[in-house]
């Protein structure tokens, strides 16, 4: 007769260990299990060259918001947000889900006020931040 596992009994393992019960396995790069109460985890970062080029884009995304000519309630709205990112982007460790928010919160900003989306949407930093975030897997519609 076939010894029965305990549901509540947690396996930790390393790489090609096949294991039974509740198993967690974190900062996986490539394999992925499949069954009952397993949990994967992933944390991408950027390097530190990257970190560097991302803060450096979002002050001069910051530095030519100023010069839209934007009504001053949007302005404000928008310079709290980019400012908040930019702030996390200077941490050691940045909370890149906070900085894509805000990211995202501006431009939705922008594209309420009217066609200056066309033009923010060109400018180089813009396209850095973008690409940035990407690397990290988020997805940043313009």
């Amino acid at each position: 007769m076939a010894e029965e596992q305990k549901s509540d009994q947690k396996v930790v393992g390393g790489s090609g260990i096949t294991a039974g019960g509740n198993v967690s396995f974190g900062n996986v790069s490539g394999q992925v299990a499949i069954g009952e109460n397993i949990e994967q985890t992933q944390t991408l970062t950027l390097s530190v060259s990257d970190k560097k080029e991302l803060l450096d884009s979002l002050v001069q995304f910051r530095n030519a918001i100023a010069n839209l000519g934007l009504p001053e309630d949007e302005l404000d709205d928008i310079n709290n947000d980019v400012g908040t990112a930019v702030k996390e982007a200077q941490k050691d460790e940045p909370n890149y889900p906070k900085i894509k928010r805000k990211f995202e919160g501006v431009i939705e900003t922008i594209k309420e006020v009217g066609d200056t989306i066309d033009q923010v949407s060109k400018w180089e930093w813009t396209g850095k931040v973008v690409k940035l975030l990407g690397k990290l897997g988020f997805t940043v519609l313009l």
